[in-house]
Formats: C-alpha cells, sequence, structure tokens
C-alpha cells in the first residue's frame, strides 16, 4: 500500500508543480508546498495522507494568515476514495495473511477458527494503529507566500473513518486470506452460511470479478480518451483518481442514479442524474451509455459461471445467494462513489458531494434475482452456445458445501469440503469421514451438473432461441442507447448552433439565412447576399459553443456562443425550441423569433439616387424608400425636382463584418464625398450611413464667374438706377444724362441657404451648405461701381462727373449636377 500511495503521490505531486508553472508570479510560488520530488516534507507529507485516504479518510486543508493581523482562515476538505491504494493495499493484505498462515503450517502451528479471527482482528488492529500515528506525525505543515503575503498551511486525512474502515475491512480481508489458506473445516458459523446462502463465496468472487472488470475497462477507457483529448498526463490522472466516477458509472449503467447535492449558508440543490438523462447527456455526451453493452455481455457470462459453479442444492434459500451478493455489492458501490468537497472562508461554508443514489443496494438486489434466474433457466442453453475451451473456463467444477458433523447432505445441502480435503483437525469433523464426503458430494454433484445430450434439432433450437433473445435484448438496449446518442451527437442543440455558425463563418449566406431567418421584406435583405458579404471584411472568425441550458419542460433551449470578430470576443445567446421527433429522437431548430446575429444598416440619401454599390456590388434600392423631408424646401434644388430636398432612408439587415457603401455619382457642381465604411459589431446596434449632397468647389468659382457677367451686363444699362444689380446713385431727371456704370472693383462671394450679404462665413465653407435647399451667392466682402455721367446746374453747360455705388448682396442660383443659372437678386442695396 505504502508503495502504491508513493507512486500515485509522485504523479500527483508532478502534475501539481506543472500546472503551478502557469500561475503567474506575482500571485504566489505555490510550489512551495509541493517542492522537489525527493526531501521536502509536504510532499512526503500528502503521500502518506493518500494512505489514509484510501482507507476512507477525508483530506482537510487549511489556510490562516502567517502575519497574525487577521484571524481568518480558509478551509477545504475533500473525500475521495485513490481506489488504486486501496485495492493494492488490499491485495496486498489478502496476500500476507496467506503466507503467514502457510508458514505457521508449515512449521507445525496449530491452526483454529477461533484463532484465525483472532489474529485477523490483531492484524487490523495494527494496521489501525500504524494508519493513525502516521496519519498524525506525518501531517503537511508550512508556509507559502502569496501576494508578498505569508500564508501558513496545514493539511491532514485523519478523520473517524480511518479508524472505523481498516478496523472492520481488514478483518474480514485477513480472515479470507487466513481461511483460504487454511483449507479450514466447517464450523457453526460456516453451517449457518452453507445453509441459508449456499455458494456464497463463489457468488461473491464471481460478482467481485464482474464489477472489477467492467469498472477497470471504464477507467482505462475514460482515462485514454482524456489523455487523447488533453494530454498523457491528465490521462494519467483520470486512471488514478478517476475511480470513483467510474464506480459511479457501474451505478448508472445498472440502472441505478448518482445524485449530487451542493449547499451553502443561503440554499441547497439536489440533482439526481441517471444514464440517459438530459443533463448528463449534455454534460459527457451519450457515448458512456455504451456501458450498457458490456454489461449485457457481462451478466450473460457472470450467468453462465454462476450456472457452472454453483452448488447443486434444491433448497429455498440458494435462491437468495446471488441477490444477497449483489445487494452487498450495491453497499459497496454506494460507499466507493462518493465523492465529498467543503469549505469554510469568514463565516460562509459550503459543501458538496456526489454518490450513487441511496436506492443503488436496491436496484442491485433486482439484478442479483435476474442473475439467478438466467443462471438456472437461460445458463444451459448459453453454455452450449460457447466454445469447448471457454465454457470449461467459464463454468469451472461446482463448489462443494460441508457442514460441521454431517457426512452426507442436509436439508437438501451436498456435503463436502469447502476447499477440497481439510488440512486442519476438527474435533467434531474427522479427516476420513470428511473425505469420503467431499468425494462422494464431488461426484454427486458433477452428475447433478452434467446436461443429457441433445439431439441435433433441439440444440439448434436452443441455440437460435438463445441468439434470438440475446438479439431482441441487444437491439432494445441499442435503440435505446441509440436515440440517447442521436439526440447527444446528431440532434443535439449543439448542433444546430453550430450549423448556423459554421455557415456565417463559411460565409454561406443562403444557409445562414435558413437557420435563422432575419423576418424581415425582402428589399431589406439586398445586403444578404454571398457578393457582398464575400467582400467584408472584419467578419466573424472563430466561435465556441460553451453551454447549452435546456428549460425544464425540455421544450426550449439557450445556447450560450462566444464568438470572435476583428479580435474581439463577445458573448451571444442564441434561443432554440424543440422542433418534434419521434421514437425518442429529438430534433432541435433556432427560434425564429429573435435578432441572431443580424444588425441593421440605416442608408440615407437625397431623393433621386437609385442605387447603392456596397462592397463592389451595385443594389438596386427599392421604391419603397421612406422620404424624409427637409425643414425647408424649394422650387429650386437637385435636378429640379420639387422632392429633391427629401432624403430618403433604407434599412439593410446585415451580418456581422465591414462594409463598404461608396458614394453616390455626382456631377461638375454637386458631390456626396467620399466611400464610407461601417462595422457592423456582433455587440453593437444599428448603423447609419448618411450621403449628403455637397458643392464643388468649381461650383463656387463658375457662380463668381456667372455673378461678375451678371454685373458686367448690367454695366451696359443706361440708367442711374439697375436693380437687376443694385446699382444706385443720386440723379435729376433733368440735371444729369448719360450714365455709364463700370465695375471698380468685383465683390467677393459666398454660397449661403439664405438671402443676403455674407459677413461671417467665408467663402471656402462648402461643406455646411445644402444645396438641395434654396441657394445663394452672396456677397462676403462688398465691390464698387462707378457711373460716369454729363451733369449741369441751371443753365450751365454739361460736365462731366461720377459717382461710386456699393455691391452687395446676393443671387439666386438654380444648380443641378452640371447645370447652373443664376436670376436677378432683388436684395441687392447699391447705396
Amino acid at each position: 500500500m505504502l508503495i502504491a500511495s508513493v507512486v500515485l503521490g509522485i504523479i500527483f505531486v508532478a502534475s501539481i508543480k506543472s500546472g503551478m508553472s502557469d500561475v503567474p508570479a506575482e500571485v504566489g510560488d505555490y510550489s512551495q508546498i509541493f517542492g522537489d520530488f525527493s526531501g521536502v516534507y509536504s510532499a512526503v507529507a500528502l503521500i502518506f495522507q493518500l494512505v489514509a485516504m484510501s482507507m476512507g479518510g477525508t483530506l482537510h486543508w487549511k489556510l490562516t494568515d502567517g502575519t497574525g493581523y487577521s484571524s481568518d482562515s480558509i478551509t477545504i476538505s475533500a473525500h475521495i476514495l485513490p481506489l488504486v491504494v486501496t485495492a493494492v493495499g488490499a491485495i496486498v493484505l489478502f496476500v500476507a495473511s496467506r503466507l503467514v498462515t502457510k508458514w505457521q503450517l508449515r512449521n507445525g502451528h496449530h491452526i483454529t477458527g477461533v484463532g484465525i479471527w483472532l489474529s485477523a482482528l490483531a492484524s487490523a488492529v495494527m494496521l489501525v494503529a500504524v494508519t493513525v500515528i502516521l496519519t498524525l506525525a506525518l501531517a503537511g505543515r508550512g508556509s507559502i507566500e502569496v501576494i508578498m503575503s505569508p500564508v501558513k498551511y496545514h493539511f491532514t486525512a485523519m478523520s473517524p473513518q480511518v479508524v472505523l474502515y481498516p478496523l472492520i475491512f481488514g478483518t474480514l480481508i485477513s480472515v479470507w486470506g487466513r481461511r483460504s489458506a487454511s483449507g479450514s473445516m466447517p464450523n457453526r458459523v460456516s453451517d449457518v452460511i452453507h445453509r441459508f446462502c449456499p455458494g456464497v463465496a463463489v457468488a461473491a468472487n464471481l460478482t467481485g470479478a464482474y464489477a472489477a472488470s467492467v469498472t477497470a475497462l471504464v477507467a482505462i477507457v475514460a482515462s485514454v480518451v482524456v489523455a487523447v483529448r488533453e494530454s498523457i498526463g491528465s490521462g494519467a490522472l483520470a486512471l488514478f483518481y478517476g475511480w470513483p466516477g467510474a464506480v459511479d458509472l457501474l451505478a448508472m449503467g445498472h440502472i441505478s442514479g448518482v445524485q449530487s447535492s451542493w449547499g451553502t449558508v443561503g440554499g441547497s440543490d439536489h440533482t439526481t442524474m441517471y444514464l440517459w438523462s438530459d443533463d448528463f447527456v449534455d454534460g459527457l455526451t451519450a457515448w458512456p451509455m455504451l456501458i450498457w453493452l458490456v454489461i449485457v455481455v457481462g451478466i450473460l457470462l457472470l450467468s453462465v459461471a454462476w450456472f457452472g459453479r454453483r452448488p447443486r442444492t434444491f433448497s429455498t434459500s440458494s435462491w437468495f445467494v446471488m441477490p444477497i451478493v449483489f445487494l452487498l455489492l450495491g453497499f459497496v458501490i454506494l460507499w466507493m462513489g462518493t465523492v465529498g468537497i467543503g469549505g469554510a472562508f469568514s463565516g460562509e461554508s459550503g459543501s458538496g458531494t456526489v454518490r450513487p443514489a441511496w436506492w443503488t443496494p436496491i436496484v442491485f438486489l433486482i439484478w442479483g434475482f435476474l442473475v439467478e434466474a438466467l443462471a438456472r433457466y437461460a445458463g444451459p442453453g448459453l453454455s452450449r452456445v460457447l466454445p469447448e475451451k471457454s465454457r470449461t473456463w467459464l463454468m469451472g467444477t461446482p463448489a462443494l458445501l460441508a457442514l460441521s458433523g454431517h457426512p452426507r447432505a442436509s436439508d437438501g445441502l451436498i456435503a463436502g469440503g469447502s476447499e477440497g480435503t481439510s488440512t486442519v483437525s476438527e474435533p467434531d469433523a474427522p479427516h476420513d469421514k470428511t473425505n469420503r464426503s467431499a468425494s462422494g458430494g464431488a461426484a454427486e454433484q458433477a452428475q447433478l451438473r452434467e446436461p443429457k445430450p441433445l439431439d441435433p434439432k433441439t440444440k439448434k433450437r436452443i441455440k437460435v432461441g438463445a441468439i434470438v433473445v440475446g438479439v431482441i435484448v441487444l437491439l432494445l438496449a441499442l435503440a435505446l442507447g441509440g436515440v440517447k446518442i442521436a439526440n447527444a451527437t446528431i440532434n443535439n442543440p449543439d448542433k444546430v448552433v453550430k450549423e448556423y455558425f459554421d455557415a456565417v463563418k463559411k460565409g454561406d449566406v443562403e444557409k445562414a439565412v435558413d437557420t435563422i431567418d432575419p423576418n424581415v421584406k425582402s428589399d431589406q435583405r439586398a445586403l444578404l447576399t454571398k457578393d457582398v458579404y464575400d467582400k467584408a471584411d472584419k467578419k466573424i472568425t472563430d466561435y465556441d459553443v460553451e453551454d447549452v441550458k435546456i428549460s425544464d419542460d425540455k421544450e426550449t433551449a439557450v445556447a450560450k456562443v462566444s464568438v470572435t470578430q476583428d479580435q474581439k470576443t463577445s458573448d451571444v445567446d442564441v434561443n432554440l425550441r424543440k422542433k418534434g421527433g419521434s421514437f425518442g429522437l429529438v430534433t432541435w431548430e433556432i427560434d425564429k423569433d429573435q435578432s441572431g446575429l443580424y444588425r441593421t444598416v440605416e442608408y440615407k440619401v437625397p431623393q433621386g439616387v437609385d442605387s447603392v454599390k456596397v462592397n463592389g456590388t451595385d443594389v438596386k434600392l427599392p421604391e419603397s424608400a421612406t422620404a424624409s423631408p427637409s425643414p425647408s424646401s424649394s422650387s429650386y434644388g437637385f435636378y429640379g425636382s420639387d422632392d429633391s430636398s427629401s432624403a430618403q432612408t433604407m434599412t439593410f439587415t446585415v451580418l456581422p463584418g465591414q462594409y463598404k457603401f461608396s458614394a453616390p455619382e455626382g456631377g461638375k457642381y454637386i458631390t456626396y464625398g467620399s466611400d464610407q465604411k461601417v462595422d457592423s459589431t456582433i455587440d453593437g446596434g444599428s448603423e447609419e450611413v448618411s450621403f449628403e449632397q455637397k458643392l464643388t468647389d468649381q461650383a463656387l468659382a463658375d457662380a463668381v464667374t456667372r455673378a461678375n457677367a451678371k454685373l458686367d451686363e448690367c454695366t451696359q444699362v443706361k440708367k442711374f438706377e439697375i436693380d437687376a444689380c443694385g446699382f444706385k446713385t443720386y440723379s435729376s431727371t433733368d440735371d444729369d444724362k448719360d450714365p455709364q456704370w463700370s465695375i471698380k472693383k468685383y465683390p467677393d462671394y459666398g454660397f449661403s441657404n439664405t438671402a443676403g450679404s455674407i459677413y461671417s462665413r467665408s467663402s471656402s465653407d462648402l461643406e455646411e451648405i445644402d444645396p438641395s435647399h434654396d441657394l445663394y451667392l452672396g456677397t462676403t466682402k462688398s465691390g464698387d461701381a462707378k457711373v460716369d455721367y454729363q451733369h449741369k446746374s441751371y443753365d450751365d453747360e454739361w460736365k462731366s462727373r461720377d459717382s461710386t455705388s456699393s455691391i452687395s448682396g446676393s443671387f439666386k442660383i438654380n444648380i443641378s449636377a452640371n447645370d447652373m443659372s443664376i436670376d436677378d437678386s432683388h436684395d441687392f442695396d447699391g447705396y
């Protein structure tokens, strides 16, 4: 036991040290607890505490403040049975008991039944004493640095179970080993056992071999799976420390359950899971159901073996031998499969336990009756199906029963030695009578056991019938297991969610839309095409379905998915509902009434734009686009349309990604700016793309040219006041004549949406002008117009005079993408 514990302890320490290598240095150096593999007290102490745990002890771990400033402590307790150590210890104790007994026999020691029990009890007491002393003396203790502060720790597995379990089981195992070596003669105790439970030792051996084989197979397969999926080290840890889980699976495979209980100060939670439970299938998939195949084969082989080895007795009590053994096996499984953990800190505490359901022994009792019935009624037929060598090895020879003081059978029991011929003297069972009884009993049982030869037709019918029954049972098990496996793999909610995200990740927009319909009108789906989405940037690059929670009514489920987009991870909830199914098969679908990954983009442009280019793909704008009227309207505007002052808005539904919207095509005087990119993110809301009409620099230049040309036209008018350009001067109809206007200095201009001079805006502020509204070219700096004319006073001669008029105000501009016209202004003030 100690050697096995040392090996397990080294593996445990190595795994912990390996795990601690990933802990940041600023958190603390927990590896100090374990140190090197040799010469370190804590590591050695841990190894010896494993010995105590293998005998039923509970490991207690306590952390306290090493500075003395705080009285708070962290207490952790864990109860888990290292079955490898326990099994090795039991085997060593059994073998040692046999060797001691054989040594005593070789040296002529007289061994009695009472002496066997007393010596076994003494061995168990010594085992308890040594275990308790080592557990107490080698309790782990020390200190570590955690976040620059000292923390003291102490751990020990000392608990009442360390005394109770080794005392009981140590005594029984030692007695078993000593009696098997001594070949003890029957006594009153064995009389009672043989009378009411004939062949119980054989039944216990066969049942133990069956349970150990199935459990070992489960543990080995599980460790291989862990090693393949994780690492070889993790697989080794699973092989050594995963036996309680294998025992729990053995209970579940026999149609029992596993109960988990978790409790804190605030409440508790109790759950019972079966091999077919959705909670269990969701957590571990349905592949563990394959244990049913192993159990079916194992039960059939066990029935054949019990048929061949059971005593040939017709007593009613013989029906209860195998059920009693299976009942005891249920209690052993209940004990070995229990795992508990608890903790306390600052007055808060919590605990949890995972164990086979309390009714597990009752379930195994029923299995015992099934094995007994199969052995009696199906055993003969099943044995003939097996090959000769396999049948001989499996069936062995019937057990012989010996009753003290009786040469022959009594009450239906055949007399004989339990180990063949006795080598131990008993005053009430002389050798000669016992040997004769054993020989006679063996011959008679062999005669009872050997079936009469069957004719070929009967043999064929039995063989075919056994095969048919076996196939039916196998098909039923496969059907139930297959349904669960199908529901957990092919039809599980994960699969539907993965199909959707795989489609989005691969750019299969059509499949993504089929999986989750965006539930919008067809014109809003214009960007949900492969051509558009293939050229999008910053799309979803990875995802992970972290958890799927199925509702209590099993009708709906919610999948939590971690999605990576543009190197950022976000969580998304996907709602599912049961679609239907038959024969136990369940199909799921993603709930249509949810947004999924879809996001919206609002696209705004002035009226008149009938298409948009997204990611290089032309998309026709629908006629159903909504119009958003501008605050003011004008008869002049874009393309001269009365509706041109209204912006049209279109809502598009898109998948996550970056979309490039090309600016609509403008013209010589109108532009829509540069292309725009919009990022539709998983955790974002609705995005907006808006293109507005803007005036180009050429529009200003040409408007200035036209305005100055208009002023030049006004200079050709022979009037003292020219309203079209705002030229005015003081004049008298009789005293002034021949006016001739000329431009002394042209004004500076700028665009404005209001009439009149512009005194606070630079002519370069074109971004603030909306050409879809009333547009004016206003003066930002006044110009000067000069008028030359003839003037006379009374009867004097005509003389030349001149006057200057300030030029300020605005011209009305009519503009389109490539055309422009200028109207006379009535707002000019020439004074």
